[in-house]
């Protein structure tokens, strides 16, 4: 169904691979961001389409992909795996780390997450940052 997928996909999944192609230019400056995109892409793919689902607007789309990269990036920067000793990241880790905080900013500025809830996410994955490593 994967190859199905790829070569055939649904309406949804167009949508969101423009999104992520657009996110390209909001976050391809981090170095990171290929891993993330390519997480991104393959839950894309394999997600159910009842997962998928989209409001009418390419904003969502968009808001979709940079929610989604801000939740693979803090879940890597928050995951133990690249932290040089506790609360310390190493510098991909380091990157995990701006890149997620960069996706937040945009879903602030773009009015998907009011101030106060990026300000919560914010401090929930400086938080895990400190207490894992």
């Amino acid at each position: 169904m994967s190859l199905f997928n790829r070569i055939f996909p649904s309406r949804q999944q167009r949508r969101l691979i423009q999104a992520v192609s657009w996110a390209d230019t909001a976050l391809g400056d981090h170095a990171v961001w290929p891993l993330v995109r390519k997480d991104i892409v393959e839950r894309i793919y394999h997600a159910s389409s009842r997962d998928r689902q989209l409001g009418p607007a390419r904003k969502d789309a968009a808001n979709t992909v940079l929610y989604a990269a801000f939740k693979v990036a803090s879940a890597e920067a928050s995951s133990g795996h690249h932290h040089i000793y506790r609360g310390r990241l190493s510098m991909i880790g380091v990157g995990y780390r701006a890149l997620a905080l960069d996706a937040l900013s945009h879903l602030s500025v773009g009015g998907f997450l009011t101030e106060e809830d990026a300000a919560f996410e914010r401090n929930n994955v400086e938080a895990d940052i400190a207490t894992v490593g």
